[in-house]
């Protein structure tokens, strides 16, 4: 047997054998292998890291975070582990957590690309446009041929109004990555919210034929094919997410929408009367504006979003008869209803570049509101359907405008 080939012996070994069975996808058989390392030497700082690595895509969450955390207790002053859990609790939706990780792992290393495209990343959740901007500019600087921090850059080039800087930064992703399925899927999202759909068209096709996995390639594709009138089109692509994820509720809604349109609007069954909201499981994400069909597919797949970690529970209602309907009006229609919080996606949330959408209290204080990006809103739902946090808490914490886009640190 070749010497290289020899089984391992060491936690060492075990660790770097885990890695490599990790890299290539037997995540299984490196979990063993960072099990038995940590078992041979319980202060392997490394093979914690690397076994967090494997937790994390096995989605054992909770796990990982642990292993971040003993790693870093051991040795704290490795840039990479705090890289890392960083970009857990980003995904895990603890942001400040996570802007205080990345922050750390500059700290400790000056040079790292990801560090501060990651950092960009948690700083455009919580609102820091200008913050975010010059982490992927920092980013790009030292790595002028990472894709990824174009890509994130032309979003936040986007919400500042910057459509030109938008448009030139995602091509040149595209330039550097152009058989990336994550770069063709976010050029086609920035082409549809430019409502140019033949360009959104051409790139989710693209995205899906190097990804055919990509869940939300299908989905905005979809919303695309539906704007432009292509019912049959639309609903193969949404029943095709759902085949790829069958728990998403929001796409199962966003298909019955366009059949009910597709046979003339069928009324609603499910009401209170003639006249009052539709009698609905979780919140509702009632529609108030009719005047950009493409926007609303748009924002009920964000919502719905299938590649977030966290979900929002919300029912779509789109009805004519609801044009116009305020705040102050939807309280007094749902006053006997035992739910917190419904959400309104009127003609800001429509035309906003951000999409912004109205959230209004149902039982603290009927009537009260402020507005959520669509990314945000499973954060809200989630909280206040089960009581965990009230709705100032989150009233507290939207920016000037008025918006939430997740917690900043304090």
């Amino acid at each position: 047997m070749n010497p290289s080939e020899q089984p391992p012996q060491t936690a060492e070994t075990f660790n770097n054998r885990g890695d490599a069975r990790r890299l290539k996808g037997d995540l299984d058989g490196a979990l063993a292998d960072l099990n038995k390392a940590i078992e041979l030497k319980p202060d392997l700082a490394v093979a914690y890291n690397n076994r967090a690595l494997i937790k994390k895509l096995k989605k054992d969450l909770a796990g990982a975070l642990a292993d971040f955390d003993q790693a870093i207790s051991l040795k704290s002053n490795h840039a990479p582990f705090h890289l890392n859990r960083g970009e857990l609790k980003r995904v895990k939706g603890d942001l400040p957590g996570a802007l205080a990780d990345f922050t750390l792992s500059i700290e400790l290393s000056a040079d790292s690309p990801v560090a501060y495209n990651n950092r960009g990343l948690a700083r455009r959740s919580l609102g820091d446009m200008p913050g975010a901007l010059a982490d992927f500019d920092k980013a790009i600087e030292l790595k002028p041929d990472l894709a990824a921090a174009y890509t994130n850059r032309s979003l936040v080039k986007k919400a500042l109004g910057d459509v030109a800087g938008a448009n030139a930064d995602s091509e040149k992703a595209l330039d550097l990555k152009p058989e990336s399925a994550e770069t063709c899927f976010a050029r086609g999202n920035l082409k549809m919210t430019q409502s140019d759909w033949d360009g959104a068209l051409v790139h989710f096709n693209r995205a899906i034929e190097l990804n055919p996995g990509l869940t939300g390639a299908y989905c905005n594709r979809g919303a695309v094919k539906n704007a432009k009138g292509d019912t049959v089109g639309a609903l193969a692509d949404f029943n095709k997410a759902l085949e790829l994820d069958p728990n998403q509720s929001g796409i199962k809604e966003i298909v019955r929408i366009i059949k009910k349109q597709a046979k003339g609007g069928a009324k609603e069954t499910a009401t209170a009367d003639d006249s009052g909201i539709p009698t609905t499981e979780n919140a509702p994400a009632l529609r108030t504006d009719f005047s950009n069909e493409a926007a609303w597919k748009a924002i009920c797949a964000a919502i719905q979003n299938p590649d977030n970690e966290f979900e929002a529970n919300v029912d779509f209602i789109s009805d004519p008869k609801f044009d116009g309907l305020t705040a102050k009006k939807l309280t007094t229609l749902m006053a006997d209803d035992s739910k917190p919080v419904a959400f309104i996606i009127d003609k800001t949330a429509l035309t906003n570049p951000e999409h912004p959408i109205l959230v209004v209290d149902l039982q603290e204080e009927p009537g009260r509101t402020f507005r959520v990006i669509p990314s945000e809103l499973w954060s809200v739902e989630n909280n206040l359907s089960i009581a965990n946090m009230g709705f100032e808490e989150f009233a507290d914490s939207v920016g000037k405008d008025g918006v939430f886009r997740g917690f900043s640190g304090t």
